[in-house]
């Protein structure tokens, strides 16, 4: 008994239509700004900090190492808290962590309270 592989179910449909552009200028500087957080420092920086102490809050970890690359640092913090590690959040706290922008600018985030768990 012969059974076929593969079939897909979808072939898609391709129209080779040529696109004109119309003129206008557009930088393309902004494909290369791209900023590439470095999760296994972050993830490091978090186990470390955890061996000396049981528990340890977003707000403490950003202290200890003060975020690099602004927003986009936090939310892989965020990112970790319910992916990679065990956390808590007490919601009857608030923590404000801030941090500079690529301006000179400080900017600021409230938060309620992340603990990260060992």
């Amino acid at each position: 008994m012969e059974r076929k592989l593969h079939s897909p179910a979808f072939k898609a449909k391709i129209n080779s239509i040529a696109l004109e552009a119309d003129g206008t200028e557009i930088d393309a500087s902004a494909l290369f700004l791209q900023t590439i957080i470095d999760k296994p420092a972050l993830v490091r920086h978090i186990r470390q900090s955890l061996q000396t102490s049981g528990q340890i809050t977003l707000a403490e970890l950003i202290k200890l190492r003060p975020l690099e690359y602004g927003l986009a640092e936090l939310v892989v913090y965020l990112q970790l808290a319910s992916e990679t590690f065990r956390s808590v959040t007490d919601e009857s706290a608030i923590d404000c962590v801030d941090w500079e922008d690529e301006r000179g600018i400080r900017r600021g985030a409230q938060l309620q309270r992340l603990i990260f768990v060992r």
